[in-house]
């Protein structure tokens, strides 16, 4: 939509991102719980490169895919924190279950209730992402880490909480 206005008439920009939220969407279909398909190394990979991309070619500002990527942004730079300050490792070791999505899950959300509010949240940043002007588009960052935050301070009690009940 934003390269299709007025400001900014880039209409091939607005066919390669349609081509891909179209593969994307598709892919979501067969990716929703129980999933069918999984998008895989690669995969994630491509998507993320063709975003790169287009936000690069669109002209997008830093603000504008700060909000859009804001959500796996911020799980990964709290992922590194964590590993490396608190728990003293490398942040480069094996899986754990404590990404923001693996939090919700034992905090008691169910797959698709965790689904639904992480897609609730990056639906609300990016439509941010397309309607705020630059400098309330930083306002709207200083939001997301703050909303982020308190996600983690919910999800982290709730957890200890039913930790604590079920000993």
């Amino acid at each position: 939509f934003l390269s299709i206005s007025k400001d900014v008439a880039q209409p091939e920009t607005a066919l390669l991102s349609v081509i891909l939220a179209g593969s994307m969407f598709g892919f979501l279909l067969l990716n929703y719980y129980p999933a069918k398909i999984f998008l895989g190394e690669g995969g994630s990979l491509f998507a993320g490169f063709f975003l790169g991309i287009l936000a690069i070619i669109s002209g997008a500002k830093i603000a504008t895919a700060l909000l859009i990527f804001g959500i796996p942004i911020l799980d990964v730079v709290w992922v590194v924190i964590r590993r490396y300050f608190f728990e003293k490792k490398s942040p480069f070791t094996t899986a754990d279950r404590k990404h923001l999505h693996f939090r919700l899950l034992d905090a008691g959300f169910s797959y698709r209730q965790a689904v639904l509010l992480l897609y609730a949240v990056s639906l609300l940043f990016g439509l941010m992402a397309l309607l705020l002007d630059s400098q309330k588009k930083f306002l709207a960052l200083i939001f997301l880490v703050i909303i982020m935050a308190l996600l983690g301070v919910i999800v982290v009690r709730s957890y200890r909480h039913r930790t604590q009940l079920n000993k």
